[in-house]
């Protein structure tokens, strides 16, 4: 994963690695790396003729290059937003305080790292218990296009619940019970 710094050049060593592209492409991708923000890179790669492998390591580079707000900014960027909001949605937003906590805390949360970069295994595999089959491996996730990291697996004897206050929780299943008397309005996700 690149680092945030600004004096390292975050695209030539994939650039530099890539035998597919001539170096008339090498240098346009350069250029385009060097745009504003992602989303700028984005639009740039999309023109671009070039393997889509080759455009996600650009584009992950990219945003592991760009300077992490800090988590004052994040808040007041999300406030920003919210004032620009339509006044019929601010009223329901204003009715619900519960979804104003969860902007900020989505706002000012960094997302987790995973145990194991995605398409690949621990190096010792876990032993099979008895009686029980091994659910198959997961297929790797394609990346959503908002950007944000997808939930982790569902551990085994859990369910995936959405609280009322827009919380999303895996319990264990024989807790299920204890957690809709505290909230009865609890919606399973993965009956």
């Amino acid at each position: 994963m690149a680092t945030q710094n600004p004096f390292m050049d975050h695209a030539a060593p994939i650039l530099a690695g890539e035998p597919t592209i001539n170096d008339q492409q090498r240098a346009d991708l350069h250029d385009a790396f060097y745009s504003k923000s992602p989303d700028e890179l984005t639009q740039h790669l999309s023109t671009l003729a070039v393997p889509d492998d080759l455009k996600r390591k650009l584009f992950d580079a990219k945003q592991a290059s760009m300077p992490v707000a800090p988590p004052v900014d994040k808040v007041t960027e999300a406030v920003q937003k919210m004032a620009n909001l339509d006044p019929k949605t601010m009223d329901l937003v204003e009715a619900h305080p519960n979804l104003l906590k969860a902007f900020t805390t989505a706002a000012t949360t960094e997302p987790k790292a995973a145990a194991t970069p995605a398409g690949e295994t621990s190096a010792a595999p876990k032993p099979a218990t008895a009686g029980k089959t091994a659910k198959p491996a997961a297929a790797p996730l394609a990346p959503r296009a908002d950007g944000q990291p997808h939930f982790p697996p569902i551990p085994d004897q859990h369910k995936r619940v959405l609280a009322s206050d827009g919380g999303v929780h895996d319990i264990p299943e024989e807790r299920l019970g204890d957690a809709q008397k505290i909230d009865p309005n609890l919606h399973v996700l993965n009956p």
